[in-house]
């Protein structure tokens, strides 16, 4: 299809209308600044003309790279949006796809896209009464609403970006990659500072790198990347040390499942002596992982010193916190990233209930105004939302109390469908390498679903950007991309496809 925008008079008519915004750039910004402006335009053009000769695999991997790295913390102002580092490389991917690569349509595998794409339109409308109610109060979550519409739109560019079947080594390689570069300058930042008593971070927190460190573990377990056998191992000694490290008990007992679940690698899923040995397995396996948790959070183990006033019992309030939100709003919530508010998450009705639910605790466990107060955010209005309380810290008690009834349901509900269609792809899968590709996207999946039961959900986190990139690998027709590369004289080439 020929495209008007790429046809010698359009590249003219670009070059002089961007010349003129340069110039009147130039002219409106201060004198100092000027001089920049000019030198940045050759730079601009630069980056688009590489670009336009670049393979979109790779503006994916530079948004996996950056996201992993935690630069979604890096942002800058415009107006009231926040624009983040990480928004850089989608938007360069997304005009890749539409104005560069040429491919107006793909083909994909249905694993439940359209239920999916409802349950974030029932997220975004649950910001209505928000708009009607409090129209002040609805631009904030609105964009936290758009911003994971922009991460879980990965999972509809998948199929734009895989052209070939030796892409599914690249997209594990790039998620191994980016895995081992977070979790070795954490790991190098915990060593060189003397640190290595306290929990393991970098450019994300604790939990979240514990996160990446079992995705690695799958990674290299399930998608045998890289090829070379002693990287693996290597890899594999750096993400169990980053684990243990991180301390993160929900990351720990993810990998831990998954592993015990999971079949063994490069092995049939229904093969007897696999079904044989994963009681065995599974025993091992969660015998380890209570042992782990005991050693590195022995506070985190009921029963143990230091449990009343430890981060699971603070992480109980909070999801006690989110359960009496919901039992004040149960069908339509407070509205998308809004339990996390202080009108919300502190008020004095839930934190009465809070009290008499949890006597014993110590105070400064129940979410409280009064360090509003002490940060100089509580007006005779109220607390500001930039007022940081906490969360409910439970994914699906975040959805309960944000959207109600109304948004577990759906949850539920797209929830089976997707999980039936994922089993029906892997049971009309026959091809070895096409059925490895598949666990390991299943599998980070139940990574990141297991994990969401003790943190919340995020858009442009390293969570949703891997929920949203297996998913989407899960959507990529493997099978028709490895048919037309062996009808093409055995050429591994990109190839353009229909859309079903």
């Amino acid at each position: 299809m020929d495209r008007p925008w790429r046809g010698p008079a359009a590249r003219t008519l670009i070059t002089v209308g961007a010349a003129v915004i340069v110039a009147v750039m130039a002219a409106r910004v201060p004198a100092r600044l000027a001089p920049f402006v000019v030198l940045a335009a050759p730079l601009l053009v630069l980056i688009l003309v590489l670009v336009r000769r670049m393979d979109p695999k790779w503006l994916l991997a530079a948004l996996v790279v950056s996201t992993f790295l935690g630069w979604f913390q890096y942002s800058a102002s415009v107006g009231r949006v926040n624009l983040r580092l990480t928004d850089l490389p989608y938007v360069v991917l997304v005009g890749s796809l539409l104005f560069v690569s040429g491919r107006t349509s793909a083909q994909r595998v249905d694993v439940g896209q359209r239920p999916f794409a409802v349950l974030l339109l029932v997220f975004g409308l649950s910001l209505i009464p928000v708009l009607v109610v409090d129209p002040n109060g609805f631009f904030s979550p609105f964009v936290s609403w758009a911003r994971v519409v922009e991460t879980f739109s990965i999972v509809w560019l998948m199929p734009y970006v895989v052209k070939r079947p030796s892409d599914a080594r690249f997209v594990m390689g790039t998620v191994a990659a980016a895995c081992a570069i977070e979790l070795g300058r954490a790991v190098i930042r915990a060593v060189a500072s003397g640190q290595l008593s306290e929990r393991l971070y970098a450019g994300n927190g604790p939990d979240t790198e514990g996160l990446l460190a079992a995705i690695l573990i799958v990674t290299v377990l399930y998608g045998m990347v890289p090829r070379r056998p002693w990287i693996r191992v290597a890899l594999i000694g750096l993400a169990v040390l980053s684990l243990v490290l991180s301390r993160s008990v929900g990351s720990i007992a993810a990998v831990g499942l998954v592993l015990a679940f999971a079949p063994p690698p490069r092995r049939a899923a229904h093969s007897r002596k696999s079904g044989l040995l994963r009681p065995m397995k599974l025993v091992v396996v969660l015998t380890i992982v209570v042992i782990v948790v005991v050693d590195v959070r022995s506070a985190n183990v009921p029963g143990e010193k230091g449990f009343s006033n430890g981060s699971t019992m603070a992480r109980v309030i909070a999801g006690a916190t989110g359960v009496d939100i919901f039992a004040y709003h149960p069908v339509f919530g407070v509205g998308f990233s809004r339990s996390a508010l202080p009108q919300e998450l502190a008020n004095p009705t839930i934190t009465s209930d809070l009290h008499r639910e949890f006597p014993n605790s110590p105070a400064d466990l129940f979410p409280n105004l009064s360090e509003c107060l002490l940060e100089n955010q509580l007006t005779s209005a109220g607390a500001t939302n930039s007022c940081n309380l906490g969360q409910v810290h439970d994914a699906y008690i975040q959805v309960a109390a944000e959207e109600g009834l109304i948004g577990l349901l759906t949850l539920v509900v797209v929830a089976l469908i997707i999980r039936r269609r994922v089993r029906s792809l892997r049971a009309h899968t026959s091809d070895p390498a096409i059925l490895a590709t598949l666990r390991w996207a299943t599998l980070v999946l139940i990574l990141v679903l297991i994990w969401w039961n003790d943190n919340p959900l995020y858009g442009a986190h390293p969570e949703t950007l891997s929920f949203a990139l297996a998913l989407g690998t899960l959507a990529v027709p493997w099978s028709s991309l490895r048919t037309e590369s062996q009808s093409s004289l055995g050429e591994d080439r990109p190839i353009s496809l229909r859309a079903r």
